[in-house]
């Protein structure tokens, strides 16, 4: 019977250890002369089998060890250590973001903070004071995070309060729905950012290094493409998109991510996100 392989390495059965001390005893007493009972239910057969138990418990162990040393292959917090390792860390949830299209009378003053809650029971806050009439669009954040924040397009939001009394207590959301919320990475996507690291190294501010700045950021960004010196020397330009059917970003993400750009590749004439 032949032994499983992984690479170079063996993970024998009970059965085939067992055999493998059996067929050695019976040619070690052949070589002087002797016979040895090999047989099941024979005294020789009963220590091999117990032998055979105890030993294949380390070769169980030593392959289970070398899985979590494999980014291919480790799992749960294995994953994660080989990951932080390598810079690679498991990005925390996201918030959505998006417009809402307000209703008024005349021309009113929407302050920072001001909250909406939405069909699912969602809470969201404007990220700035706006002043604005009918029909303008309001940028709005969720206060939660995770991929339940996201909302579609022209979903009916109700204001938590009538503190601005021109506002329409309802807004709609806009024809690009509120969008970016994101769970935590799960195992696979923290993998897969892993394998694009491993295949790449970031070093220096390179092309795969700010890649992975941009990638880091925030959990919203599926992917960054980026584009060297295009505008000139010491210049980059990183295309962001996300999971969402049509590949977009909310600007506040775009945002977050420039910021974390700036912050982490200092000394470059132009980062254009």
């Amino acid at each position: 019977m032949a032994l499983p392989v992984v690479g170079s390495a063996t993970y024998p059965t009970v059965a085939e250890i067992r055999d493998t001390i059996l067929r050695t005893l019976k040619l070690g007493f052949q070589r002087v002369g002797l016979s040895a009972n090999v047989l099941e239910g024979s005294e020789n057969y009963i220590r091999a089998d117990a032998i055979a138990r105890r030993v294949v418990h380390a070769f169980a162990n030593n392959q289970i060890a070398l899985q979590d040393y494999s980014p291919l292959t480790a799992q749960g917090d294995a994953l994660v250590a080989i990951a932080r390792v390598y810079g690679v860390e498991k990005r925390a949830p996201s918030k959505a973001a998006g417009y809402l299209v307000i209703t008024c009378t005349g021309t009113v003053t929407i302050p920072a903070g001001y909250q909406c809650t939405s069909p699912s029971g969602e809470k969201y806050q404007t990220t700035s004071v706006n002043t604005v009439a009918t029909g303008a669009s309001v940028l709005v954040e969720a206060v939660n995070t995770g991929k339940q924040t996201d909302v579609a397009a022209l979903a009916t939001v109700t204001w938590d309060s009538n503190a601005v009394g021109p506002l329409q207590q309802t807004a709609k959301v806009a024809a690009s729905g509120i969008t970016g919320g994101e769970n935590e990475d799960d195992q696979e996507k923290l993998r897969q950012r892993l394998i694009s690291r491993l295949a790449f190294p970031g070093v220096g501010g390179n092309v795969s290094q700010t890649k992975a700045f941009a990638e880091q950021a925030s959990a919203a960004v599926d992917a960054a493409y980026v584009y060297a010196a295009a505008r000139g020397p010491s210049s980059y330009d990183v295309a962001l998109v996300s999971d969402e059917s049509d590949r977009s970003v909310p600007v506040t993400v775009i945002n977050a991510v420039a910021a974390y750009l700036e912050a982490n590749l200092p000394g470059h004439a132009s980062v254009n996100v």
